[in-house]
This record gives C-alpha cells, structure tokens and sequence, in this order.
C-alpha cells in the first residue's frame, strides 16, 4: 500500500505552515516513527508479514502530521530523498528491534520510485542499512508503485542490485488509477497487491470478480504471489478467499500499530480461524452444487441431442425450441454436421436474444463455419460430449458455456448438437424456479451470424 492518505483513529487535523509541514525540522529532530499493518494467510492462519508506515509528529507541538501532507511538503521542498531514508530507517529499526516477532515474517517497505536517479540507484543505502540492523535480505519486500514509474533503465539497475543480494520486489496499487500491466512483464515482481478499488465491494460485483480472478491467474501462471489489500469486510474476505487470494490485508484484520504487545494480532488470527472454517464450508456445498449444475446441464444436452437422434431434421428447430422454452438459463442451441459447419440457425427460448444490441453480436445461421471451435474439434469416437470453460457469447454478448454432444444418425452419418448456457442467468437464478416447465412458446430463430 502506497503512503496512507488517511490518519489514524483519533488523530490531530495535519499540522501545517504556508507552505505545509516543516519537513526539515522533522528531520532534523527525527520526529517519525512507522507503524505496521500486518498481513496474514487466512488458509495458513498466520501472520505473514507487516508493512511500514510512516507516522510523523510536530518536533515542537508534538501533534500528529498526516502522512500526505507531509509527503506532499516534502517534494515541494526538495526533501524527498531525505524523508524517504529516514522513513525506511526508523520501518527497519522498528523491525529488526520488536520482540514480537518470531524472524519469519516479512518487512514491506515502500520506495519513492521517483527517488531512483543514477546516484540513488547505486547507493546501496537500503543493502547498507538492512545489514546495520542485521536484517536478512531476504526477509525485505520492496514495494513500487508501478503507475510512479518513469525512468524504466533505473529502476532494472536497481531492482537487479536489491535481488542479487535477495530482495524480494512487491508491485502495489495493480488495478488502480493507470497501472499498466506491462511492468508485471518489465520488472518481473515476486508479489502483486492488488488495490482496494478492485477489492470493495468485490463480493457484490460480478465484473470484479471476473478482473480479480483474472489477475489471480495470470499472477499464478506466472509464479507471483498475490495480496489482497484494504479488505474491511468479511464478506469481501470471503470473496477474496473464493476468487483465489490468500494472502489479505486490511482494517478488517488489523489495523496499523507501533511495535508492541499486540492483542489486535490474536484477536485477527481468531477472526482468521472462522472465515477458514467458513470458506471449507462454502468450498465444499459450492462442489456439490456444480455438480448438480451440471449434471442438469447434462440431462438437458441429453434430452436435445435425443431428439435430434429422433425427430426428422425439419422438426429440430420446433422440437429444440419447446425444450429451451422449459429451461430459461439456457441460451440457445444449434446443430453441426460432421465438417463443423452449422445445419441449423441458431434457435433460441422465449425472450434469450440478448440485450446487447451491436453489430458484434449477432447469432449464427445455417452455413456458418464452426470447425475451428474447441466444442467440435474436441469431440470424436472416444470423446462424445464436451463442455467449454465460460466464454463471451458471439450470439447475445452473454457469459455462456458450450455442451456439445456427437449424435450418431447412421452408422456413417452424425452431427454435433451444441447448446450454450447462459452462467450469468444460471448463477442467479432461484433454486425454486429449477425444473419449473413454464408454458410452450414459440422457438425463436437467428437470422444473423454467430
């Protein structure tokens, strides 16, 4: 998390001048302290780390200077360097000196990447003091803010210089304001945290959740760690741990504190223990439910595919239409010959057109080309039925499946009879509505293309 723009509970208004705090005075009377906000494994119940944050007071007056103030004051008076060093001196001092600490966990130190000229980057003033403290590199996660970034070949020179010595490199605030995903590739982070703009309200909004998840596996795929930060509710907890993320931090478990006894610490562990328990639980009746999702999902391929086997080809469409018009979460469905090529249009239930009106949706017709999907190339002799992993429908602009299931007409002749679901409507559909036959409508047939 970048310097906090908030204060703590209690605190005194910024103490300011003119031109803002008297930043050379806090310096030179070393008036800042940092606190810490742990991070934990929920699934491993531990704590895994703490970030540094800075916490200054007025040298004279003694009041509390909200961390932006100060930074901001700092840049204007050219202070920057200065401020940040004392900042990581007194974060790694409070580390390296807490008794509370068992030397497993990590210290997160965030770096003013604007501080990175030639000069700095050579320096070897973090090296120099993690040493002085007898802190093990390793055990030191730098964290940049990549949307900071400017000058890339000095921020590489330093990066290399910190991992050879072991270092490990956090990339923070990914999701927020511009961050650009090209710095995962650039500089090659071993942690990913993700910002609190992606996190609240993550257990309310689908589209979060399909970005978080999607941050979740490429860091994944790519061996980086991932952190979940400004998680202040249990249910956005819960998401978090749903979608893929372990590792959280937030004011739903603790918030910053100075070094010390830390009952706040015992009390998250405890809060920990139940999502743990919570999360085991919901894993395993989601399992089930999947299960029985598509096991119906099954059953409705089957009943189509069966009266594709039966019914003479003209009366597919009429025959297909009365059994999408019994099963409203699914979208559509359409028939293949053996080349891939469709042999039906695209018949559809009542009302399950689509509601994005756009020249990029528009469904398939007889003669439209299917060979190069996965839902036909997949199927053969030892392989009968196939269902896709979710995709954005062509036909409605929807979030579907695909079930295709090779239906042999002959001992020289079969067809592949496709049917799409839609996962948004399934998902929220009522469990009361399953299985309810609503009355036979008319079957609705495209007339564009898939």
């Amino acid at each position: 998390m970048p310097l906090p723009q908030s204060q703590p509970a209690g605190a005194s208004l910024p103490v300011a001048g003119r031109h803002g705090p008297d930043v050379a005075r806090v310096l030179s009377a070393g008036s800042l302290r940092s606190q810490y906000q742990p991070i934990f494994s929920v699934l491993s119940q531990r704590l895994v780390g703490l970030e540094a944050l800075a916490r200054a007071t007025d040298p004279d007056t003694s009041e509390p200077i909200a961390p932006l103030p100060l930074f901001e004051a700092a840049e204007s008076q050219g202070l920057t360097l200065a401020l940040d060093r004392l900042c990581r001196e007194k974060a790694v001092e409070g580390f390296a000196t807490s008794p509370m600490l068992d030397g497993k966990e990590l210290l997160f130190l965030n770096l003013d990447v604007s501080i990175l000229d030639d000069g700095v980057v050579g320096s070897g003033q973090l090296i120099q003091l993690v040493e002085r403290f007898g802190l093990c590199p390793h055990r030191v996660v730098i964290e940049l803010i990549e949307s900071r970034i400017r000058d890339m070949s000095a921020i590489r020179r330093f990066l290399d210089t910190h991992r050879r010595h072991g270092f490990l490199i956090a990339l923070d605030d990914v999701g927020a304001g511009n961050s650009n995903l090209d710095r995962i590739v650039e500089l090659s982070p071993d942690i990913l945290k993700l910002d609190r703009s992606l996190i609240c309200g993550l257990d309310k909004d689908y589209r979060k959740r399909e970005v978080f998840s999607c941050c979740m596996r490429i860091a994944h795929k790519l061996g980086v760690v991932v952190i979940a930060e400004g998680v202040e509710t249990e249910s956005e907890a819960l998401a978090c741990l749903e979608h893929g993320s372990d590792l959280m931090q937030g004011y739903f478990f603790a918030r910053p504190r100075f070094p010390g006894p830390d009952a706040q610490v015992a009390e998250a562990l405890g809060r920990i223990a139940s999502l743990a328990s919570v999360v085991r639980e919901r894993q395993a009746e989601n399992f089930v439910a999947k299960k029985a999702r598509y096991r119906e999902y099954a059953a409705i391929a089957n009943r189509i595919a069966g009266l594709v086997g039966e019914q003479p080809q003209e009366a597919w469409a009429s025959h297909i239409g009365a059994e999408l018009a019994c099963n409203p979460f699914v979208e559509c469905a359409y028939v293949l010959d053996q080349t891939g090529f469709q042999i039906t249009d695209t018949i559809f239930g009542p009302g399950r057109r689509g509601n994005r009106a756009s020249l990029l949706f528009a469904p398939a017709v007889i003669g439209a080309d299917q060979g190069s999907k996965d839902y036909f190339i997949c199927l053969g002799p030892d392989q009968r039925r196939f269902v896709t992993d979710p995709y954005l429908s062509r036909s409605t602009g929807t979030l579907c499946v695909t079930l295709s299931t090779l239906v042999p007409l002959s001992p020289s002749c079969a067809v592949v009879v496709c049917v799409d679901i839609d996962t948004t409507a399934e998902a929220n559909r009522s469990p009361k509505n399953v299985g309810a036959r609503p009355a036979a409508q008319e079957p609705v047939i495209a007339d564009g293309m898939r």
